[in-house]
């Protein structure tokens, strides 16, 4: 079943005042949304069980081949923007789409227990401004965490085989300790994602805001980090540019990381302020790999913290500018105009 818009953006599902959820996907097969926007407002309910904007979930059945392709996903104002969870949840697609504005204290996608899902040639922002939303905790605890979470919170290993491809990630202004990926967050003695690829991605540092760094990753293995680009100053603090590399401490004795491999990525600070390149602790990590990484700070020194990830430990490092352009002081969002029915860009 494919359900399209015939104009794209210009059919859309919107939260009423009664209900926060445009979109529950349960115990389906083989469906198909193209062109549609999914959108909630101030006025939506807060509390209650119609949480999510787009739900999809086994919680009457397994749901298997479902794409989200060329869609809009913003703003939201409860829980989890997108909401991925269930085993029995498999090969769930999101091609060519946009997401921005997630609520404090959640993510734009919650990807739980699931296996098999793609994120591929999409753009992720948050402008909270420019919905009338002030800053919302930006650049602390309080704020909106990540772009993207990857996790396992039930009690069996099931959480495997994601792609996280050709995306344009910009304007962090969420939790001071997320960054725009983090895979694993809970608390369990097994790994909580297996088999991650991230690559020909671009993260773009244009906030001032704190952040963790583009990557978190605990207890998870056979990660792949490769072809990525990021490029700007990353207001880091305590964390590092590259990310947060570690174990989860809790009840349950956790694994730490395993097979972490870093090939063929730019890191580059045109500014020269990149204070750190990675947070964690080296013997929380086993088997980690990197190679043929481009490392610029404007020709000042790569730093070197002795943590889990450096540019020390690459072979063939490149420690040449990249030439990569300065990130403009002000970057116009994609937003789609009702009014007009083009991007700014037209």
């Amino acid at each position: 079943v494919t359900v399209a818009a015939q104009n794209d953006y210009k059919a859309r599902l919107r939260s009423t005042a009664s209900a926060h959820r445009v979109l529950s996907v349960y115990g389906c097969t083989n469906l198909s949304f193209q062109g549609l926007r999914y959108e909630s407002n101030s006025s939506a309910p807060t509390t209650g069980g119609s949480e999510y904007l787009v739900h999809v979930s086994a919680a009457t059945g397994p749901s298997t081949d479902i794409e989200f392709k060329n869609c809009i996903f913003g703003d939201s104002y409860y829980q989890d923007t997108i909401k991925v969870n269930g085993t029995g949840v498999t090969r769930i697609y999101f091609r060519g789409c946009i997401y921005f504005n997630n609520n404090p204290g959640v993510n734009i996608f919650d990807i739980n227990t699931v296996t098999n899902v793609d994120i591929e040639d999409s753009i992720f922002f948050q402008d909270y401004a420019g919905s009338g939303r002030g800053t919302v905790g930006i650049g602390t605890g309080s704020g909106a965490k990540g772009m993207i979470l990857i996790k396992n919170s039930g009690s069996t290993q099931v959480s495997q085989t994601f792609n996280i491809r050709r995306n344009v990630f910009f304007s962090y202004q969420g939790a001071s300790d997320y960054g725009f990926i983090q895979l694993g967050e809970d608390d369990n003695a097994f790994y909580e994602v297996t088999d991650c690829t991230i690559e020909n991605n671009l993260f773009i540092s244009d906030q001032s805001s704190r952040i963790l760094g583009v990557l978190g990753i605990k207890d998870c293995r056979q990660i792949l980090y490769r072809a990525n680009t990021q490029v700007g100053n990353m207001n880091v603090g305590s964390f590092g540019v590259a990310g947060f590399f570690t174990k989860q401490t809790g009840t349950f004795t956790n694994p730490g990381c395993d097979d972490l491999r870093f090939f063929n990525n730019i890191w580059a600070d045109n500014t020269g302020n990149m204070v750190k390149f990675s947070a964690g602790d080296p013997a929380d990590t086993t088997n980690l790999q990197t190679d043929n990484n481009v490392y610029w700070n404007n020709g000042s020194a790569i730093p070197n913290g002795g943590r889990v990830l450096e540019a020390s430990m690459d072979s063939n490092a490149i420690l040449t500018d990249p030439a990569l352009p300065n990130v403009p002081s002000s970057i116009q969002y994609p937003r789609w105009n009702n009014s007009t029915n083009h991007f700014p860009s037209g």
